[in-house]
């Protein structure tokens, strides 16, 4: 992971038949995600969708320069999946065996983008990328 830009990529997980999504290991053992917790869940600029819980996050962390829509809550299953709610679902067009590429925000969210929608990202990363570099 870059320091700088603080941001770590786990990889992709697929869309399970009742829009379940089992959590990356890695990522379960970075967020500290157990059975049984409640985590809060955003889409955030239309274009994927962050969740998060509340020991982790920093509301002014979250809004900077983004459209935030949250209004859910999911809960962690056995196996340490959860089942994104249909109107995230319906609003970010996710279908069973869609493929959402997930990744981490240190000590902030973790994010799954569509993987049509990966240019977000890569914006991102080049957003973050040239002020790291103009500072210099």
């Amino acid at each position: 992971m870059n320091s700088e830009m603080n941001l770590k990529i786990y990889g992709v997980v697929t869309i399970g038949p009742k829009g379940q999504v089992i959590i990356p290991k890695d990522a379960r053992v970075d967020f500290e995600i157990k059975e049984s917790i409640e985590l809060d869940i955003a889409i955030i600029d239309r274009m994927g969708f962050w969740i998060w819980s509340h020991e982790h996050i920093k509301k002014e962390c979250l809004t900077e320069d983004k459209t935030v829509e949250h209004e859910w809550t999911i809960k962690i299953w056995s196996k340490l999946q959860f089942v994104i709610p249909a109107s995230v679902r319906n609003k970010l067009e996710i279908e069973p065996k869609d493929n959402l590429l997930v990744i981490w925000k240190w000590c902030i969210w973790i994010g799954f983008i569509k993987n049509d929608k990966i240019e977000y990202m890569l914006n991102y990363i080049k957003e973050n990328s040239e002020e790291k570099s103009s500072d210099t």
